[in-house]
């Protein structure tokens, strides 16, 4: 594949890995299903883009290498930033799915509701502030 197709392969994957970083920003909107679907096709496309780094630096003349170096690692480093505070997130949302599922066993009367701040129902407080 040539170098131009690579570079326009690796944009694609980057604007789709900030697609599913700006629904995981909303995770409180999310299932949990929902969220672990979401963050495991967010590693997929991680790996996709880290593959296609290497097969850049490879086509790449000399001169540009330091600085497809720079950048990229730039960018990965950000990114598993995001991604550690999202897998941060999936243990919070995990344990608190276990407490739902916990609570209903010991009172089958109990009913877990939770409703997202809207402009319809802002009585409803936003408990991520």
């Amino acid at each position: 594949m040539n170098l131009q197709k690579l570079q326009t392969l690796r944009d694609g994957n980057k604007r789709v890995i900030q697609r599913y970083l700006d629904t995981l920003a909303d995770a409180y909107t999310l299932s949990l299903m929902e969220f672990i679907a979401t963050l495991d096709a967010l590693e997929k496309k991680i790996t996709q883009v880290s593959l296609l780094n290497e097969d850049i630096l490879s086509k790449l003349d000399t001169e540009g290498i330091e600085e497809e170096i720079l950048a990229t690692d730039a960018y990965m480093l950000e990114i598993d930033i995001k991604l550690r505070r999202c897998a941060r997130y999936e243990v919070r949302k995990r344990a608190a799915s276990n407490l739902q599922v916990s609570l209903q066993c010991r009172d089958p009367n109990f009913r877990f509701t939770h409703q997202a701040p809207t402009p319809r129902n802002p009585s409803v407080r936003n408990m991520h502030n």
